[in-house]
């Protein structure tokens, strides 16, 4: 059994490739003016394109956006097709025989398994009932010896104990386990960030990239890739590493693929012990875009320094350039 989908990296590659910036306002104007006026003059080429797809999308119109791109420039239209992908689901069929005679199999197995463990628990607690009465008779019989020997064991091992706490464990007010250990946990909050394509990276374009992450202490993340146009993505946000990951490599969920416009990019990556402030985002191809002023974003991030938590900034500088 199969079923289609439209495939979003083929469609954008087809109006990237169609169009130059100018173009495409004048297209989405003409063709799609709900979309076009959502621009803004310091939006990229590429913010646009993930727009009017998002647009698309949600309103059911690839079928519609697709015709109008063919009517505009054929040629690019036939280089990229087709335009679905086809995803293809394995169906295992059984007949109503081999079905019923199943059922019918595990409907005996479950009674037989239930019977026999019924069976099994009345003897446990037969036997059981009779150790009981012997062992309350023994106990009745030697009551007497059995408290003085209690008695005995219970002053010896007082005795031991006190001899083990030193007058030094007293004095110096350190925080001591059964065993008399001193704990400690000290360990500073660090963070490294490193990615499938290095520490500095320089990224071609459609290559993917993928986020590493590793934590000396319980914390919470974000982090922040500011594109070369000043747009900035919010990739992580109060993404939390619990005590089971410290000091293990974590990757992060959100993966992101290089496209224009390229130059010099920063991928900041936050960590501190207490949850960050909410930033105000909006939703662009299933990208988090920071819907305020960067500085204004970065300003609710380190506020942590000011608080008594810990708080790292770890800072990542990245090359994108086309293929």
């Amino acid at each position: 059994m199969s079923n289609s989908t439209f495939d979003r990296e083929k469609i954008y590659n087809l109006i990237n490739e169609s169009f130059n910036d100018a173009d495409f306002t004048s297209f989405c104007y003409f063709h799609f003016h709900e979309v076009n006026n959502s621009f803004a003059d310091t939006q990229s080429k590429k913010t646009k394109i993930m727009l009017l797809l998002d647009y698309c999308d949600r309103f059911l119109k690839f079928d519609e956006l697709l015709e109008k791109v063919k009517e505009t420039n054929p040629a690019q239209y036939a280089i990229h097709e087709p335009y679905l992908k086809v995803i293809t689901e394995n169906v295992n069929t059984f007949s109503k025989t081999n079905i019923g005679r199943t059922t019918k199999a595990k409907f005996y197995k479950k009674y037989i398994t239930i019977g026999v463990l019924f069976f099994v628990i009345t003897a446990v607690v037969l036997v059981t009932i009779q150790f009981v009465e012997f062992g309350k008779n023994n106990i009745a019989e030697n009551n007497d010896n059995v408290n003085d020997t209690l008695e005995q064991k219970i002053e010896d091992t007082t005795n031991i104990q006190l001899n083990e706490i030193t007058e030094k464990d007293i004095n110096s007010g350190n925080e001591t386990s059964t065993s008399g250990e001193v704990v400690e946990n000290n360990a500073a909050l660090d963070l490294k960030v490193w990615t499938n394509k290095g520490d500095k990276p320089t990224v071609y374009q459609d290559e993917t990239v993928i986020v590493y992450l590793q934590s000396t202490k319980t914390c919470y993340v974000r982090i922040i890739y500011e594109m070369a146009d000043g747009t900035a993505a919010l990739l992580v946000d109060n993404m939390q590493i619990p005590e089971s990951k410290i000091n293990k490599q974590i990757k992060v969920e959100t993966e992101f693929i290089c496209a224009e416009p390229f130059g010099n990019e920063f991928l900041n990556a936050y960590a501190q012990t207490e949850e960050f402030e909410k930033i105000e985002t909006l939703n662009v191809s299933g990208y988090k875009i920071i819907n305020q002023p960067l500085s204004d974003a970065y300003q609710l991030t380190e506020k942590g320094l000011k608080k008594k938590v810990e708080f790292i900034h770890k800072k990542m500088d990245m090359i994108t350039k086309a293929k």
